[in-house]
């Protein structure tokens, strides 16, 4: 067999949701059956969901994988083979596993040699890596007979096929390289691969190098969705042979299973492993190199396929990092709403950036997915709007949005469907004090309205003066802004949370908080009050990212199909004043309490992914930023670290949020530090004083 038709998918699956997840995988199947595919890649751990975390450790979860596996088998078509990831117990460990199966059962597992443990990543708590350097067998639960285990090779209808999970592909001793030896003619990666901005550059040249330096046809598949809660799946699978990509799915949709299809000619790969130079040196060992056959019927639905584009329209623009972000952050919501059946969300919109940046990704996220709807519904077919949605709707729009999806205002009727379900999904509350001044008051409403989201405006005075009697008659204090500032600042932000909470709990609404990456590496948020909430959307996004972001959102807009963009112009209201708390009287500026949001930022990356000590850091930010005098900058670091160390435990109690930047300070899944440490007092020390200025001191132990 020269010639191989392979699928790919992605999923959004749901940890332990064992018939949501089946149902997801057999559609997969349905769709490439449909395409006349012989073999369907599907990402890892598929069957349990990827994010079960510490349930991994309860032998029930590894079991009732392995009996959903089963129940899938039957449902095979004959001319098929599919993969499936699980975790699967042998000798009372968990293995991360790819079962192969057809409507015969399951032919052997494939089993992850290298566990994730970077970033977000902890596989090394939960799962046993495969370290056998040959194959075994071992009797699984159910089977009459022993499954085989390892890193096993199949042949289906004369066709090499091997498995690498993941992490396999992204280490320097690579699973590949075994399967280079044994001349296997197509790799599979299930992959559970998380979104950062820009990463998936970074994966596609992976997924095309792999093809080439191997000789094979490269298959990746991939989660798609805000799976168990934090880490966003773009999706995006992804089929290469020699170098190129041959096809790919989409990235950060809307739709639980997308699935692509190739045909791939192996004699270029077979040839490309006979005059690879890498024949000369390896050494054979035959008998570790036994393969497993496995034999399919032909496939009755063989027809040509129809070239799909590589990309998506939104990835060819010049704005890809800013498309990225905005669609991560509402397919995450989307996610949220829907696999907590709640009844939307409420928002304490104060004016500013960030809460306005949350509006607007709630918002999109409802636009995304009306249009995905439409797009993906074939000609003839009525366009059903799903039950996460359809529940904000009265029966007439409902109605209305399935007769006239499809002709030609469709942009029109997104909108106006878009509006009505924002009327109930979407609560918003302007809560002024005493410092809230008409603009930020104007812009809150504003933006609400645009969306066509509730809003509502209440005035939180009278709670806040009826604190500051109280407290003022019990300790006998004269409060004054000179001499209690923070604590007079911090009274208003939480008195504002009870009342934007009264009304989540009245509406059945998960709230939603505004914290950034930049102000909470430096805890500039006051816990109890900004901070409270359910879910937070951009703590994994920097404020100088926000701010760009909102200006794109104005000026330019997000593509919304083809050529065309969608501006969201509410915005002007927004990007028209500076960032500011308004906490205290008279002009209040966000920059000003703390540092340029540009010089923040550069520091937090410094320490996250360089990790510079702040010695360090001062000397590359002073070269970097020529402008800034040494002693300005020097007050910045100290200041930076400082508030860094002082405000991890606000960190520890930070609402659950996306990762969408390449680095984080969520101590759940990316970088932890400790609630009590030295916090470089020595280096400190030393900028204070100045010395800086003129020698460069060699610190002990530094």
């Amino acid at each position: 067999m020269t010639t191989l038709r392979i699928s790919s998918c992605s999923l959004n699956q749901t940890p332990m949701d064992w018939s949501g997840n089946l149902a997801n995988i057999k559609q997969a199947i349905e769709l490439a059956h449909q395409s006349g595919a012989t073999l369907l890649i599907t990402p890892e751990l598929s069957i349990s969901g990827y994010g079960c975390e510490d349930f991994f450790h309860s032998p029930h979860v590894a079991r009732r994988a392995l009996k959903s596996v089963g129940a899938l088998a039957r449902f095979i078509p004959r001319s098929m083979a599919v993969s499936v990831g699980l975790p699967v117990m042998i000798n009372n460990r968990i293995y991360n596993a790819v079962a192969l199966v057809t409507r015969k059962g399951i032919h052997g597992m494939s089993l992850k040699r290298n566990l994730a443990a970077n970033g977000l990543h902890y596989e090394q708590r939960w799962f046993t890596p495969w370290t056998g350097s040959k194959n075994s067998a071992v009797q699984l639960d159910g089977m009459q007979t022993a499954t085989p285990i390892g890193n096993p090779v199949y042949q289906i209808n004369g066709v090499k096929i091997g498995f690498e999970i993941c992490e396999d592909a992204w280490v320097a001793n690579r699973t590949s390289e075994r399967f280079f030896n044994q001349g296997v003619d197509v790799i599979a990666n299930p992959s559970a691969s998380h979104f950062a901005i820009g990463k998936f550059r970074t994966r596609k040249r992976l997924v095309e190098e792999s093809s080439r330096v191997y000789s094979a046809c490269y298959v990746l598949s991939n989660l798609s969705g805000c799976e168990s809660g934090r880490a966003i799946y773009d999706g995006g699978a992804m089929i290469a042979v020699d170098g190129m990509l041959v096809a790919k799915g989409e990235r950060l949709h809307m739709s639980d299973v997308e699935v692509i299809c190739a045909d791939v000619d192996l004699s270029r790969s077979r040839i490309g492993q006979i005059s690879n130079s890498q024949r000369y040196f390896e050494v054979h060992d035959f008998d570790s190199e036994q393969t497993i056959e496995v034999g399919l019927s032909d496939s009755e639905l063989m027809h040509k396929l129809t070239p799909t584009p590589l990309n998506q329209p939104w990835e060819e623009s010049e704005h890809e990092e800013h498309e990225e972000a905005l669609r991560a952050i509402s397919l995450g919501l989307r996610d949220w709403l829907k696999k907590t059946g709640t009844d939307g969300y409420a928002l304490s919109l104060s004016g500013g950036a960030d809460s306005a940046l949350v509006a607007s990704s709630v918002y999109c996220s409802v636009v995304f997915e009306l249009r995905e709807r439409i797009a993906k519904t074939a000609a003839g077919s009525q366009c059903r709007l799903p039950a996460h949605l359809s529940k904000f709707l009265t029966s007439q729009r409902i109605s209305e949005f399935d007769k006239y999806s499809t002709g030609a205002d469709c942009q029109q009727v997104v909108l106006k469907t878009a509006r009505a379900i924002m009327a109930n999904m979407l609560t918003t509350a302007y809560q002024a004090s005493a410092n809230s001044g008409p603009v930020t008051r104007e812009a809150a409403q504003k933006v609400a309205q645009s969306f066509g989201a509730k809003f509502l405006s209440l005035d939180i005075s009278a709670a806040v003066d009826n604190y500051q009697a109280m407290v003022a008659k019990a300790t006998a204090l004269d409060l004054n802004w000179e001499e209690h500032d923070i604590a007079l600042q911090n009274i208003q932000a939480r008195v504002r949370s009870p009342s934007i909470w009264f009304i989540a709990n009245l509406e059945n609404k998960l709230l939603l908080t505004t914290s950034n990456m930049s102000e909470g590496a430096v805890g500039y948020c006051t816990m109890d009050g900004d901070s409270s909430g359910v879910l937070a959307p951009i703590c994994g996004v920097t404020k100088t990212r926000i701010l760009k972001l909102l200006l794109w959102l104005e000026r330019h807009g997000f593509c919304y199909q083809d050529g065309q963009t969608m501006k969201l112009s509410a915005l002007s209201y927004i990007n028209n004043q500076r960032p500011t708390a308004e906490l205290r009287p008279g002009e209040q500026r966000d920059e000003d309490d703390l540092m340029p949001f540009d010089v923040l930022d550069r520091m937090v990356f410094l320490t996250l992914e360089a990790g510079m000590p702040p010695r360090d850091t001062f000397e590359t930010m002073t070269e970097e930023f020529t402008a800034i005098d040494k002693s300005l900058m020097a007050d910045y670091t100290v200041k930076f670290f400082k508030l860094l160390f002082r405000n991890q435990w606000k960190r520890d109690r930070q609402a659950p949020g996306f990762h969408i930047e390449v680095n984080s300070l969520d101590p759940k899944t990316y970088k932890r530090f400790p609630l009590l440490s030295s916090g470089y007092q020595e280096e400190l020390a030393y900028l204070e004083s100045g010395q800086y200025q003129y020698l460069r001191l060699d610190l002990p132990g530094l």
